[in-house]
Parts: C-alpha cells; structure tokens; sequence
C-alpha cells in the first residue's frame, strides 16, 4: 500500500479506501438529514405564524376595548368592541378564515359573543343588572366597571399554514387572548 505523508506531523498515513458496500452512504445521509433539515424549518415558520396571530390577536382585543371606552352610549359598547374586534382580525385573517360557515365552539361563556366558525369573540357583558351596572366590578382599590375582551381562533381546525405530521403535535388547537379594561 503506497504512503502519504501527512502535513502536519511528518507521519505516513495510509490512504482512504472505501469498502464496496459503503457506495451511496453519503446520498442516503444527505436525504435523512435534508427531510429533518426541512421540518425544523417549517417548524419554525410555523411557530412563527401563530405567534405573529396571536400577536395581532392582542392588538384586535386592545383595540376593541378602545372602542367600547369611546362608544357614544353604553348601548353600543359591546357591539362596537365586537365589530372593532372582527374587522381587525378579519383583516389579518381573511374573510374565508374569520367568517368561516361553521358552528362557533364553546369558548365563550358569557351572554354576548360574536362567533361564526374559526374565530370566536366574546365579551363579559352581561345586561343591565338590579345595580345598574353591563360588567363585572374591577378587582382593584379604585372600583368601577371593567369590560373583558376574549378572542379564541380555532387553530386546529384551520391552521394558516399547511400542517406536517408530527410539528402540529406541539401547537394548541386554540390561541386564546383577553384584554381587560376600565369602562
């Protein structure tokens, strides 16, 4: 067997021989490793996905609380944190998403709710009581009414991007956000 000298130590070392049944070895690694390659990067698009909707998620339910402070009557408030709420979220995503014809899940379990299929909107209203007041008193030492904002998307039903076995083991089948705040 003819030697080479190796740079570094000045040894002989023997040449590389690869044995017969080693021949596509390298091709067969590359493809375990590209197909694993590939779902951690969907994995990542995806986490980031519902992390992006669930921050818009955040910002439809401030902003419907910014309605509700801003309605001319306390007649209107609920309706108008609801719509605020839909029309932001329907904006982000879509109206086949978040006016989708199927029957709204139970996450809301107040007496207002505005859900019609993968997106779900729901207050904590709750009528005119003997006291006088539409909301539940605030836990804190100022007192006053303060309204709940909870939006719910069905992710398991609709993810926004395409599901690939075994990534969607780790998400929630629902993304749920609440805003509270003084009206």
């Amino acid at each position: 067997m003819p030697k080479t000298r190796n740079h570094d130590s000045g040894a002989a070392t023997p040449p590389v021989v690869r044995l017969r049944g080693e021949r596509g070895v390298a091709m067969v690694e590359m493809a375990l490793v590209f197909v694993l390659f590939v779902m951690m990067v969907w994995g990542v698009i995806t986490f980031g996905v519902a992390y992006q909707l669930r921050e818009n998620m955040t910002h439809a339910a401030q902003e419907a609380l910014r309605a509700a402070v801003v309605s001319p009557d306390e007649a209107t408030m609920n309706s108008n944190a609801v719509a605020r709420a839909r029309s932001l979220m329907t904006a982000d995503l879509g109206s086949s998403r978040a006016d989708a014809p199927a029957s709204p899940l139970a996450t809301c379990s107040t007496n207002e709710a505005s859900g019609n299929g993968y997106l779900d909107i729901c207050t904590n209203y709750t009528g005119t009581a003997a006291s006088g007041s539409r909301y539940p008193q605030c836990n804190d030492p100022l007192g006053g009414e303060c309204m709940t904002v909870t939006i719910a998307y069905h992710w398991g039903d609709s993810p926004l991007v395409a599901p690939i076995p075994g990534i969607f083991a780790f998400m929630p089948t629902t993304l749920t956000v609440t805003a509270t705040g003084r009206v």
